[in-house]
């Protein structure tokens, strides 16, 4: 698992975010402690990353922890190396951390996609649906365009390219890495939310 188990500021994000239809979370690596809170709220998931050992340690772990989920993995499924028990207290102490309410009991996820992909390359719209998410999660999303930060205008249409009108893009990181916070805050194109998240709406 990732040393940090959410690399976002969760109760910044939360101010933005509502149980919705269909999300994706762009770079989610392995992290289960992000999974085990979509998997809560939301009806669909789709995980992409462009690293194909931890897509296939958390889609092992949808496999192993959730067989009544409908899961559609372009990588093959690993034995995980996370617990269930083991995510659910890291995001239960977390949110108390942060006096943040628990979360519901059981989970509304029917649906999980696990697919491999480089977020900063143009999004094939066969593979991956455009226009049809709810919300965009990039937690931890300065590790994504570190030393990239030339390819953040592919990143950003990207994104825009996945939400429906009235979505919602959701950037956060509680560890910010070289200077891409800073050219967000500088395009006017996120507007912030606290201190470490950003938030794209699409309008049209």
């Amino acid at each position: 698992m990732h040393i940090l188990p959410l690399h976002c500021k969760l109760d910044e994000v939360e101010k933005h975010v509502k149980p919705a239809e269909k999300v994706v979370h762009v770079g989610i690596g392995d992290s289960t402690v992000e999974l085990l809170w979509s998997l809560k709220q939301h009806r669909e998931l789709t995980l992409i990353d462009k690293d194909e050992v931890k897509l296939s340690y958390i889609a092992g772990f949808v496999k192993k922890y959730f067989p009544n989920i409908e899961l559609y993995s372009k990588v093959s499924p690993r034995k995980p190396r996370a617990t269930l028990n083991g995510s659910i207290k890291i995001l239960t102490r977390l949110r108390s951390s942060l006096n943040l309410p628990p979360l519901p009991r059981g989970y509304v996820t029917g649906k999980v996609t696990v697919l491999l992909m480089d977020i900063l390359k143009p999004v094939d719209c066969s593979l991956l649906p455009c226009e049809s998410y709810n919300f965009a999660f990039a937690f931890g999303f300065t590790e994504i365009l570190h030393e990239r930060e030339d390819m953040l205008p592919v990143f950003i249409d990207n994104l825009r390219k996945l939400l429906k009108k009235g979505g919602k893009a959701v950037l956060s990181d509680i560890i910010p890495k070289g200077i891409v916070r800073d050219i967000i805050e500088n395009s006017r194109i996120f507007r912030r939310e606290g201190k470490y998240t950003y938030i794209l709406h699409r309008i049209y």
